[in-house]
């Protein structure tokens, strides 16, 4: 069973084509989780139009303590995450595009790692001709973790459901899910990127990493932590009794 998570607030203008590119790779048993942050558009009411039961729409209510916009994103995914039940879990944007084939080479991927990560189209002036690749080809987490085509992007990534049981709950503040969803997988189970883009990756001016002015002191900061944090969740999960 495939349980794609996304995290909506007011995407109506790309929503309903990301969602068709996404219903036509699932099954009749999969899920589309969205968790809805208080839109004020017409996002929720593009998702009941379609009437399909695959598609399951959850309320979100941030309640921490918020540093940046990132940290409600990430605990909108984090709702997002925790009411899946599939076996491979997907994070998925609300303004982007996935490739035919997408859910069949990550799963198959997914049979010699805990996580996933393919390459994606760089959408950025809405002309696909004109669309470049937007990660480097080699993978190492911690390396590439600095570098600036080294990040984790959830939209090209997918999991297994078992990562559940240590990368929930998140840190708080997590200003990026991404790179929790990634590096903590990745040292715990190992794994595969795939080259190939498989979606299309839209960058705008509304996307919530558009919006980062945090410094260049604070990312520095935030990274050692992030990296403390999965080292520390690592190490638990590892000795504690399976």
């Amino acid at each position: 069973m495939i349980s794609v998570c996304m995290a909506t607030y007011n995407g109506e203008k790309y929503l309903r084509e990301q969602v068709d590119s996404i219903l036509a790779q699932l099954g009749k048993d999969d899920e589309l989780i969205v968790s809805d942050d208080g839109s004020t558009d017409k996002t929720i009411d593009i998702l009941l139009s379609y009437k399909d039961k695959r598609i399951i729409v959850y309320s979100h209510h941030f309640s921490g303590k918020k540093e940046c916009v990132g940290d409600v994103v990430s605990s909108n995914f984090e709702h997002a995450i925790s009411m899946a039940q599939g076996d491979y879990i997907f994070l998925s944007d609300q303004d982007d595009l996935w490739i035919e084939g997408k859910v069949e080479k990550m799963v198959t991927a997914l049979q010699n790692a805990e996580v996933v990560v393919s390459n994606a189209w760089l959408w950025t002036d809405g002309n696909k001709e004109n669309c470049t690749k937007l990660l480097y080809e080699g993978r190492n987490p911690l390396k590439n973790y600095f570098l600036k085509k080294g990040k984790y992007f959830g939209c090209c990534m997918a999991f297994k459901s078992h990562a559940l049981s240590y990368v929930l709950p998140f840190p708080k503040p997590l200003p990026l899910h991404d790179t929790w969803l990634g590096l903590l997988p990745e040292i715990v189970g190992g794994a595969v990127f795939i080259n190939e883009p498989l979606i299309y990756y839209r960058q705008h001016n509304s996307n919530v990493s558009s919006q980062s002015h945090n410094s260049f002191i604070y990312k520095i900061k935030y990274r050692l932590k992030i990296i403390s944090q999965v080292f520390i969740r690592a190490i638990e999960y590892k000795l504690s009794p399976k």
